[in-house]
């Protein structure tokens, strides 16, 4: 009798425990559906008032964007969890700007997401432009952006009196790159900005945000943003807009194509270039 029950219990454990690990994927899997949803809708109500759309995409295919939703689902799932198989170099964390010849770029990851989301991204910028690169000193992963943004001064500010003459970028995804914005705003020069799928105006904004003054922007955002919606919020005025098709919020971070496009943005800084 006692071992019938104890078979029987072994089904029970097994399930409550498929459960208990399923439920962050499911949880985000609902999360990211309910963005596609309105973004599918927002696409069909306000494609003709949209300032950087020339087709219409409106009507896309049932099946497309459940294959999104997965995508997506699954790049949120492993940006989120990234910190467990994805270390970010130790040189990346310490002020030291190191023997490199390129600029020197900083990394802003979005808000509540691990710094290592944006290790294959800065690899890549490491290998082509010979960049140094570094992580956003922030306070606390939740670190609201004005916390944010006064370290990120800070930081700036450092890094440029110990390599004087060289460019500093700033890598932002998502609020990431409203702090990057919002600690420009006082130290323009020589400075430059990249943002990746950042919703640069509010909600019901009345006009597209602006970029700040005297600094050189390219904004990346995915018509396909699940977390920002409308699309027309991560427009910014004044700067290199590229809006594109198919890449999510997360799915961004591991496209090939994205990460060429940061690297043709910032070609002209890369030592070869330079000496040319």
């Amino acid at each position: 009798m006692r071992r019938e029950r104890l078979i029987c219990r072994v089904p029970s454990v097994w399930t409550i425990g498929a459960a208990l690990a399923s439920a962050p994927l499911l949880a985000t899997l609902a999360v990211v559906a309910v963005g596609y949803g309105r973004g599918a809708a927002a696409r069909r109500r306000a494609r003709a008032a949209c300032p950087f759309e020339d087709d219409d995409d409106a009507a896309r295919p049932l099946a497309r964007e459940l294959a999104d939703v997965v995508r997506e689902t699954v790049a949120v799932f492993r940006a989120a969890t990234s910190a467990a198989w994805t270390s970010v170099p130790s040189a990346w964390r310490s002020g030291a700007v190191g023997a490199a010849r390129g600029p020197i770029v900083v990394l802003l990851p979005e808000r509540g997401i691990p710094p290592a989301s944006l290790v294959p991204l800065g690899l890549r910028l490491a290998r082509e432009l010979d960049a140094s690169l570094h992580v956003e000193p922030r306070p606390r992963p939740w670190s609201d952006g004005a916390a944010r943004a006064d370290r990120l001064r800070e930081h700036i500010a450092a890094l440029a009196a110990s390599a004087p003459g060289r460019t500093i970028v700033l890598v932002g995804h998502g609020a990431g790159g409203r702090v990057a914005r919002r600690a420009a705003a006082v130290r323009p020069e020589r400075l430059r900005i990249v943002t990746l799928g950042t919703p640069h105006a509010r909600p019901g904004a009345p006009s597209p945000a602006r970029t700040s003054d005297g600094v050189a922007t390219t904004c990346l955002f995915s018509l396909q943003d699940p977390f920002v919606v409308p699309a027309e919020r991560a427009f910014l005025s004044g700067a290199d807009n590229v809006a594109l098709h198919g890449e999510g919020h997360f799915g961004m971070l591991a496209s090939a194509r994205v990460s060429a496009l940061v690297l043709e943005a910032l070609a002209d800084l890369a030592p070869r270039a330079a000496a040319s």
